[in-house]
């Protein structure tokens, strides 16, 4: 069994030199696929540890420790999320208005739980809005009640959106000013926050 050897500053560095180099040579100048420069780049941090005398085993363990690390993370940071929506849909009055969000915050699964947070608390239809107005918007559109699919329809006309869903739940993206959107949500009797 080869001794392990500890790896100076430059030795340590180095894996993050070389996948600069590759990355900057490789997809900057030559358009080569990201995922392979990836791996060339960790074949060669594989090598490396070899040379200071890490094991297979042990470079096999650490791997799998980092991804259980990384799962249990995603999974501590998606309930931190869940309780961040829970607790933003609490501010929202109870009541049975529409009821309009945008936010910068909550996008992709965020958007439709807070949707269904809002639903909840009784009002009859939520829409929830992602994004600015430079980018666009992402949105999602539901009620417990009625039928949101022709509002949407009308919606992703009006605003060059696109989208669809089924009839308690509909999402897209549309592009417009913020002030346009609300009023126009407003002849549909929506409070935005």
């Amino acid at each position: 069994m080869k001794e392990k050897r500890k790896p100076g500053f430059g030795a340590a560095m180095l894996p993050i030199l070389v996948m600069a180099f590759v990355l900057g040579i490789g997809f900057g100048k030559f358009r080569l696929s990201v995922e392979v420069l990836l791996l060339v780049c960790s074949f060669f941090t594989v090598l490396l540890g070899l040379f200071y005398g890490t094991t297979w085993n042990e470079i096999a363990d650490a791997v799998a420790h980092l991804a259980e690390e990384t799962n249990q993370l995603k999974y501590e940071l998606a309930e931190k999320e869940r309780r961040l929506v829970k607790a933003y849909a609490d501010m929202i009055s109870e009541s049975k208005d529409a009821v309009c969000i945008f936010t910068e915050e909550f996008g992709g699964d965020s958007m439709r739980m807070l949707m269904n947070y809002v639903l909840d608390a009784g009002h009859c239809i939520c829409a929830v809005f992602f994004g600015n107005e430079k980018d666009g918007y992402r949105y999602v559109l539901g009620s417990r009640q009625q039928d949101v699919r022709e509002m949407a329809k009308e919606f992703n006309k009006r605003f060059d959106g696109r989208g669809g869903g089924k009839p308690e739940m509909v999402q897209g993206t549309v592009r417009g000013e913020k002030e346009a959107i609300e009023r126009w949500l407003m002849k549909y009797e929506f409070v935005c926050i």
